[in-house]
């Protein structure tokens, strides 16, 4: 996708529904009791899947009204809201599972790799319980060890080739934040 066509679309590069076989089994179903966030919800698609195939309670937040909208439809107004996720109200150590699909871009402000993907993704992990299961959609080709261990605080093998990166109270953004959420 072209930068200015990007920059449209907010950032925004919903998971094509082929590749929602293979994730979903990734996931054993748990109870409705856990909670599944998607902080950059979309329309709210793979969220509604997931919650569904997992037996999770599915959270969205979108930025873009239209997605938001659709989000509410979907999922009620007490479990979708419209906002910025760095402005969502939401207790931190809240939600088991998180599907994490962050804008895609480049800020020449930031720091290290200019990704603002994994700004989004480290300042998303403090909703996440500790021990609980993150689920990034990031491409590889911006994926070293040294931006996982900047993102997370540990890194755990699992058997699928993929990584886990368990959650851990040390470091995380515990400050108040104002805007929408739950």
């Amino acid at each position: 996708m072209a930068r200015a066509e990007s920059k449209m679309v907010m950032g925004y590069l919903p998971i094509e529904e082929r590749h929602y076989p293979a994730l979903l089994s990734l996931v054993q179903p748990a109870t409705t009791a856990h909670k599944l966030l998607d902080p950059f919800a979309g329309e709210g698609a793979f969220l509604d899947a997931a919650a569904r195939a997992w037996n999770l309670t599915p959270y969205a937040n979108e930025l873009d009204g239209e997605r938001a909208a659709a989000c509410v439809e979907r999922f009620g107004a007490k479990q979708a809201v419209r906002g910025d996720v760095e402005r969502l109200l939401a207790s931190n150590n809240v939600f088991s599972a998180a599907w994490l699909n962050p804008p895609y871009d480049h800020d020449p402000l930031l720091k290290d790799s200019k990704r603002v993907e994994f700004a989004y993704l480290r300042h998303a992990w403090k909703w996440l319980q500790d021990g609980g299961l993150a689920l990034w959609c990031v491409y590889l080709h911006h994926i070293t060890e040294e931006k996982c261990e900047s993102t997370t605080d540990s890194t755990q093998p699992v058997p699928a080739g993929t990584r886990s990166y368990p959650t851990n109270s040390s470091g995380r953004d515990t400050s108040s934040h104002r805007g929408s959420g739950w």
